[in-house]
């Protein structure tokens, strides 16, 4: 079923304070701003800190601080460049600057509070997706293999509301992905789509006929997907992009396929982009260095554990200069 199609309305999507403030959230995705919407969302800020300085020298996570600050920015158009400069101190100093500057280990992609981590960052940093200019002086190779990587990592797990988050995020940034990695993400889905329209997790599928219990279960990734439709209408090179993507492979094969990245393929790969540089530079610059190669292909199989694959692969790693503390850490908390 094509991701165009429409999702069910939700107008009605109230479970508890929480969903109410989400579904706002989710109608400032689209291509007009809804004032209401924003005002709501500030009421809810000024009733928790009363003023900015409250909020700024709160406890409150970096990216809610983003939020209010790209709220402010859309209600007070006048001052909007003040807003978007405080937005942009606050993200250099955030998780995912640092993790683009290499300042933090990408393993720490396998907590599924820092993949969440990430997507917030780039829903609020670009202003709902009304301003991506921040993301214009960063390394576009380096941000879409964290993102790949978050993909790869939530499409191991059948995370649908990682996944859409993180598809979100690709259509805000028009950044290009793999086509085997999209491919894989709209298969799993396509396949988690019920007859009703909801988007819902396989050990869930047995609460269908209970209402009372299937909403609560359904109503974040339900609105999750409404944004996905929302934002992919508004770009058409992510629109043809994803509703291109009309994949046969099944979700089990696919992540099958995945796990065919062995050390031979990993030295091969080498051996050619030494020896044909033109061929392979998308490559080289898609991942910089061979180092960073290694690094990646590490985490996916420590993710999958297999275990001899990192054992031969650390060693390659530790041979050409590479930190291999964490990974043998988590190695270790396999064994």
């Amino acid at each position: 079923r094509a991701l165009s199609e429409q999702v069910p309305a939700t107008g009605y999507f109230y479970k508890d304070k929480k969903s109410l403030l989400e579904y706002h959230q989710m109608t400032l995705y689209g291509d007009r701003v809804d004032m209401k919407s924003v005002d709501i969302l500030l009421k809810f800020y000024t009733s928790q800190y009363q003023s900015l300085n409250n909020l700024m020298n709160s406890d409150e996570l970096y990216y809610r601080k983003i939020e209010y600050l790209a709220l402010m920015s859309l209600k007070d158009y006048r001052n909007s460049r003040e807003y978007r400069l405080k937005i942009l101190n606050l993200f250099n100093n955030g998780f995912l600057h640092q993790l683009l500057l290499g300042d933090i280990p990408l393993d720490i992609l396998l907590s599924r509070e820092h993949l969440y981590a990430i997507t917030h960052d780039i829903f609020y940093t670009s202003v709902f997706s009304k301003d991506k200019s921040i993301f214009e002086d960063i390394d576009q190779n380096k941000l879409s293999s964290i993102l790949e990587l978050s993909l790869l990592i939530s499409i191991k797990r059948k995370d649908i509301d990682v996944i859409m988050e993180l598809m979100c995020c690709i259509s805000i940034l028009n950044i290009e992905i793999s086509d085997y990695i999209l491919e894989i993400s709209v298969s799993i889905l396509a396949n988690s789509q019920v007859d009703n329209s909801f988007f819902i997790y396989d050990e869930d599928r047995s609460l269908l006929d209970k209402i009372e219990d299937f909403f609560p279960k359904v109503y974040h990734t339900t609105l999750v997907a409404n944004m996905l439709n929302k934002l992919i209408k508004n770009n058409a090179n992510c629109s043809e992009v994803f509703l291109s993507k009309r994949t046969e492979v099944k979700p089990d094969r696919a992540l099958e396929l995945l796990q065919n990245i062995t050390v031979e393929s990993i030295d091969l790969l080498y051996e050619q982009m030494k020896n044909d540089s033109e061929k392979y530079s998308y490559r080289i610059e898609k991942l910089k260095t061979y180092k960073e190669i290694i690094a990646v292909y590490i985490l996916i199989h420590l993710f999958y554990e297999n275990i001899k694959t990192v054992e031969k692969l650390l060693v390659i790693y530790e041979r050409i200069g590479g930190e291999v503390k964490l990974f043998r850490n988590r190695l270790r908390e396999l064994l």
